[in-house]
């Protein structure tokens, strides 16, 4: 009875310790696509540019028309969309991940600090 019962406890405790071994760690496909949709966007690039922007007001030169040049350092980000990711599972062993063409994520981000007025010339009437 006593080796039955420590053949028996034997046979369990080795089942558990190769299930335990052996088991696969596997993600439901809509786990990682809940928490790609998460974070919504990837950026992959970043550009610095300076823009320069005329301005003018008024039609009669020196009595009404004045004018300026702004320039501005500002910051805009390319990137990917990630809900619009696609993840398919593709067998046991393999998921497939399809991301969207990248885009400009955005709208211009400007530096308050580098606004300069440049070429500023002032009419009499105004």
């Amino acid at each position: 009875m006593v080796i039955l019962v420590s053949i028996l406890i034997g046979g369990v405790c080795g089942w558990r310790i190769h299930a335990y071994f052996t088991k696969e760690d596997s993600l439901p496909t809509n786990y990682i696509t809940a928490k790609l949709q998460d974070a919504a966007e990837l950026t992959t690039q970043t550009i610095t540019y300076t823009s320069r922007v005329p301005m003018t007001d008024g039609k009669i030169p020196f009595i009404t028309k004045k004018s300026f040049v702004m320039y501005y350092n500002a910051t805009l980000r390319a990137g990917v969309d990630l809900s619009e990711v696609e993840v398919k599972e593709r067998g046991n062993d393999k998921i497939v991940v399809k991301l969207p063409h990248a885009t400009i994520q955005g709208t211009p981000n400007i530096d308050p600090n580098s606004i300069e007025f440049k070429d500023e010339k002032k009419a009499i009437l105004n």
